[in-house]
């Protein structure tokens, strides 16, 4: 078997053949379908955003995500998935010729769709509100007929909102939000090429906050390994041994390809096309011309879109053969300098250039984020050499292979006869240039600098998988033992090692670092945290991109001094994390600040300061609903705490949202990763909050509470609801009576649960149809209790006289009946305004006191 493989087409790919080449990219998989399933029982939608430059698989995730979900039974239940392509995108230029792609596409998937016979027939224009809803409606009805969610894979994200005209784009864009927040039946998952959208990073945007977002990240050098095993086994292509080995040289020759292609999937592919047969780079040159070609109308509308000066720098970085600094842009573009800073900021803000080396300064260099658009520019330009294949044939082969090459081509283009700028002709010069490179004394130097650091870094690789080995088994072996006196002897060779790494090695050693100075504090916190301070001196003191990686230890000195009970030690590294984006940059990214903010409200919550430890739980909830992915669980142990705060303040609808909170991350969670005793337990707690609330559908959540108990039997908490249900049980038990005079006896044998927990006006208009069905022996006393329940409100609120007409009422009930009913009002006079209210429910208070009936039996909740 010698199949071709599809370098830049995966949704003409085989399925089988795209689920095989998927390297790199399970994990993120995975929280897709699982989000996906657990979104199949919502009637919300999270939509999501994958961002990578091209080449880097987004396309080909997509295509596993398609045919994952079409296979999957209880998937292909809910969802109708609908790739649009790239090519449909640039068809669209309002969200109403959105909705025709993808109508168009749900009549491709569904032929005999009602919906076929409907678009022949609309009428209206593609910027027409009109025309949008009723698109909208004809989509959410054929939803609504096959059963599914519309699941819309769409390309390119950031070329449709370009796409809107300037004068149209606000109220576009509002169309498009409207159908992401309130269109169930839809659910994007887009993907973009681009860093930066002001159209979803500014807060004042209507898009803000509509996606998850997730980054596609290049594959590492043991994953470009796996890449090549699996395109030996798809193209039965043998000999590979010198980049497949786990010796030396396979390890060598593969960070070599890894630095050559920058970890980008699809050059992988193409580096092992070239490899297998380098005389079948003239197919590889024909698929690069196509792709470049392919690019053509997306790269000329975002040069369309930029300033002139800011066209003339990206330009001007696209004939360069290397990355600029500020000053040599200015030299090659003519451009004064004083003015190119903010031009440059301007540009790197819009995802169009990324600094490369430096933190903006003078000196810093810079690069074009979109690589293939240097490839692109100079292949319009008439530069018929292609860059990036020139160095990889000059680098990864030595010249005599170049030269056997190149005779191979010569004969097959002196046999063929081709015209000269076909792709054997083009694939010859190529090779030439890459031979007259690699002869040359820049080329050789550059090559002998790039295998010695590759070498350098593969010995890296090597100390620092073992580095981390060694620090595992010390994870999860030295937690069981005894408190040591003796000092592991890895904790000193770790820190050597990783003063000795380059950053992107130091961050796994350093995180693994940090988690066995976690362990090792549970036995001797002194030990732990010298061994940390150590460590942060030594990146605090650099200049590298090391530097940045101080805040994870801060976070782990935190934690160590918060177990400790050391509030003020533990607070002073916690603030470090927080503080430290705006000090230095650092990559610093959402989990560790989130769990900065997250030991932080531990901490405001420990000595007091609570509206501080409201601030970040809330902050934490907020990160984790908008984010999710590992931040969810954070987020809803946050949300417990926070529900137990203000239920300790009495501020039982605060209490109310955060367990909501809770429950929602907890949805989005997969069902194996959920903690059952904890959600269980904010289920208890909700019911609780609601009739703290005086919510009016008691005999609902009395309903509720007797199920949670059958579901429950052996929660921590069992008993607590269990003693809340018997004291409400003559409510549920006259609430279920049919019999209008066993309702009068049974309201009458205990009335207390009653006067505890039914809002007044229940309490009130439930006597008054009791009065009703009383047999002339009851009537007297229900009548009695009428007048109590009548004279309530008014005792509540002072009104005059009533309170002497409630004790002449009251002088009829039994004693322990009025000790009830006396701190029923002692509860609603905590909450009650001075001046009586215009008539309203008062329980739709925020904060109302707690009944009596809960205050005693749900302390034990609030620990």
């Amino acid at each position: 078997m010698n199949s071709p493989i599809s370098l830049y087409n995966p949704r003409s790919t085989p399925p089988a053949q795209l689920e095989a080449m998927l390297v790199g990219r399970d994990a993120l998989l995975k929280e897709l379908l699982d989000n996906l399933h657990a979104q199949s029982r919502s009637r919300t939608r999270q939509h999501w955003l994958l961002r990578g430059p091209r080449g880097m698989g987004k396309t080909h995730l997509t295509g596993v995500l398609h045919h994952r979900v079409r296979g999957d039974a209880r998937l292909s239940e809910s969802y109708l998935p609908l790739w649009l392509g790239e090519a449909d995108v640039y068809e669209v230029y309002s969200p109403a010729t959105l909705l025709e792609r993808i109508a168009e596409r749900l009549v491709e998937a569904v032929p005999d769709a009602k919906l076929a016979a409907t678009l022949h027939t609309l009428e209206g224009v593609g910027d027409e509100e009109g025309f949008f809803q009723e698109l909208s409606s004809h989509l959410g009805e054929e939803a609504e007929r096959q059963g599914k969610t519309l699941l819309v894979l769409m390309e390119n994200l950031d070329a449709l909102l370009e796409s809107f005209a300037a004068k149209e784009r606000e109220a576009q864009v509002r169309q498009l939000r409207s159908l992401l927040l309130h269109a169930p039946h839809f659910l994007f998952i887009s993907t973009t090429p681009t860093r930066y959208m002001v159209e979803l990073t500014d807060p004042k945007k209507p898009l803000y906050n509509q996606f998850k977002e997730r980054d596609l990240r290049p594959l590492s050098v043991e994953e470009v390994g796996v890449v090549f095993s699996k395109l030996v086994e798809l193209t039965g292509r043998k000999g590979m041994e010198a980049v497949l080995g786990d010796r030396q040289d396979g390890v060598l020759r593969r960070k070599v390809i890894h630095q050559l292609t920058g970890g980008l999937p699809r050059s992988v592919v193409m580096t092992f096309e070239v490899m297998r047969d380098k005389t079948g780079i003239k197919a590889l040159v024909e698929d690069l011309r196509r792709l470049l070609d392919a690019q053509t109308a997306y790269f000329e509308a975002r040069l369309a879109r930029l300033a002139p000066r800011e066209r003339a720098i990206v330009t001007t970085m696209a004939l360069a053969s290397t990355n600029l600094t500020s000053k040599e842009i200015a030299t090659r573009s003519r451009l004064p300098e004083r003015t190119l800073s903010t031009l440059v900021s301007r540009l790197v803000q819009d995802g169009h250039v990324e600094p490369t080396s430096g933190t903006g300064g003078k000196g810093t260099v810079y690069g074009l984020s979109e690589g293939l658009f240097r490839l692109w520019y100079q292949y319009r330009k008439g530069r018929l050499l292609l860059e990036p294949l020139v160095r990889l044939l000059a680098y990864l082969f030595n010249p005599s292979e170049l030269q056997e090459t190149i005779a191979r081509l010569q004969r097959h283009v002196e046999e063929n006869q081709p015209d000269s700028q076909d792709s054997a002709h083009l694939a010859l010069r190529q090779v030439e240039e890459a031979l007259r490179l690699a002869t040359s004394e820049e080329g050789r130097l550059d090559r002998e600098r790039l295998w010695k650091e590759c070498q350098e870094e593969a010995t890296a690789i090597r100390d620092a998988r073992q580095t981390i080995d060694q620090l595992r088994a010390f994870v999860s072996k030295y937690k069981n033992l005894a408190p040591r006196k003796k000092f592991p002897p890895i904790i000193e060779s770790a820190l050597k090692v990783i003063q000795r790494l380059p950053a992107p090695l130091a961050t796994d050693c350093i995180s693994w670092f940090n988690a066995s100075m976690y362990v090792l504090s549970l036995h001797s916190p002194v030990l732990a945290t010298r061994q940390l301070h150590r460590l942060l001196n030594f990146l605090e003191s650099q200049d590298s991109s090391l530097r940045e990686l101080g805040p994870y230890t801060h976070l782990s000195l935190g934690i160590i001094h918060e177990k400790s009970g050391q509030v003020e030690e533990a607070l002073r590294h916690i603030e470090a994390v927080i503080l430290a984006k705006s000090a230095y940059k650092p990559r610093v990214g959402p989990f560790p600040l989130e769990m900065a903010r997250w030991i932080r409200a531990e901490l405001y919550k420990k000595i007091g300061r609570t509206p501080e430890a409201i601030r970040d739980y809330s902050h934490v909830i907020e990160s984790a609903l908008r984010s999710g992915g590992i931040q969810t669980s954070m987020g809803l142990h946050a949300a417990n705490a926070l529900a137990r705060v203000h239920e300790k303040s009495g501020d039982w609808k605060q209490a109310k949202q955060a367990i909501h909170n809770l429950l929602k991350l907890s949805d989005s969670l997969p069902f194996h990763k959920r903690d059952r005793q904890l959600i269980a337990g904010a289920q208890l707690r909700l019911i609780f909050n609601k009739m703290a609330l005086g919510d009016p559908a008691l005999v609902r959540l009395l309903s509720s509470l007797e199920q949670w108990i059958k579901e429950n039997p052996h929660h921590q908490f069992i008993d607590i609801a269990q003693e809340i249900s018997t004291r409400h049980a003559p409510i549920m038990n006259m609430f279920s009576e049919r019999n209008p005079q066993r309702r009068v006896t049974t309201f009458l044998s205990n009335p207390n649960a009653f006067y505890s927990n039914l809002p007044i006006e229940q309490l009130r208009q439930l006597i008054k149809e009791l009065e009703e069905s009383a047999s002339p022996e009851e009537a007297p006393l229900v009548h009695t209790h009428a007048l109590v329940a009548e004279t309530l409100d008014a005792t509540i609120l002072n009104a005059p006289g009533a309170k002497a007409r409630l004790n002449r009422a009251l002088g009829r009930l039994p004693p322990e009946l009025r000790q009830v009913v006396r701190e029923r009002i002692a509860d609603e006079q905590t909450r009650a305004p001075t001046q009586p209210p215009p008539p309203k429910r008062r329980t739709n208070s925020s904060s109302p006191a707690r009944p009596a009936a809960l205050r005693s039996a749900a302390d034990p909740l609030e620990r």
